[in-house]
């Protein structure tokens, strides 16, 4: 499950590169987003979306359905096939949800970073 969790990947700004990009070139570009992006964590914002948040919750609510299915399945006197096939479904189909969908930060998170990137003199132009 571990892989699966690292799967999970959040956006981050892209930037046009302008005359300070050009500048002060990618590397730096990259390391200035990454400091910027620490920072709003540091200030208390999260960069987690209601999405993100609501990926996690659904696979909290797929392991408890199948925990109920398959104990339903063991108190009917059945092998509980039941419950290892919704298992193998659900949990299959969590993982695919986190592994094919980068996840969007959090709005006031992501003008937070915009406006801090723009004041060092970046442009960004949407997020990845």
């Amino acid at each position: 499950m571990a892989l699966a969790i690292s799967g999970c990947s959040t956006c981050s700004p892209v930037l046009y590169p302008n005359q300070y990009y050009k500048m002060v070139g990618k590397e730096q570009a990259n390391k200035d987003v990454k400091v910027t992006i620490d920072e709003a964590k540091k200030d208390g914002y999260d960069d987690q979306s209601k999405s993100g948040k609501d990926l996690g919750k659904s696979a909290v609510k797929t392991a408890a359905g199948v925990g109920v299915n398959t104990g339903l399945s063991f108190a009917l006197g059945g092998f509980g096939i039941g419950g290892i096939i919704s298992a193998a479904i659900g949990g299959t189909s969590w993982l695919l949800e986190c592994m094919f969908t980068k996840k969007q930060p959090d709005s006031v998170f992501k003008q937070y970073v915009e406006t801090r990137l723009t004041e060092k003199g970046y442009k960004v132009i949407g997020w990845q």
